[in-house]
């Protein structure tokens, strides 16, 4: 008797531990994504401060200084140039600037640019229609 009712709730154990499984999984799987977002995320932040200070540096050393600056960021990760600062974009979202600290000069790029893993970037304190800034490009 006891080995017949094991096998009639076979199907029923194995039901309800699958889905238990199909509710848990898709779960566990957004919070895994959402904790690489965020990792990939604090990384570009670390690189855009990185850059934004050595664009300071650059400023407060005058007209034609320069500085070569490699970047490191994560998989589908860029950094986007605005005139304030850097915008941090994971798989084509944006979700987080960094801004220049006071006192405060433009970025200036030449065409809308997109930094991503491996590019080295130029930095160079310019004047452009008497406004003193830094150009940032890819080289």
């Amino acid at each position: 008797m006891m080995c017949r009712r094991a096998v009639i709730d076979l199907p029923l154990r194995l039901t309800l531990t699958l889905l238990i499984l199909s509710l848990s999984l898709p779960v566990a799987d957004a919070a895994l994504q959402m904790q690489e977002r965020d990792a990939a995320m604090r990384d570009c932040g670390i690189q855009a401060d990185a850059l934004l200070d050595a664009a300071t540096v650059v400023y407060f050393q005058g007209d034609g200084s320069s500085r070569h600056v490699p970047l490191t960021l994560p998989s589908s990760s860029s950094l986007t140039v605005v005139e304030g600062g850097l915008i941090m974009e994971h798989e084509g979202k944006a979700l987080g600037t960094a801004i220049l600290k006071n006192p405060s000069f433009p970025l200036f790029h030449e065409h809308p640019l997109s930094l991503k893993d491996g590019d080295m970037v130029e930095l160079t304190a310019v004047e452009k229609d008497g406004i003193h800034g830094v150009m940032v490009r890819i080289i």
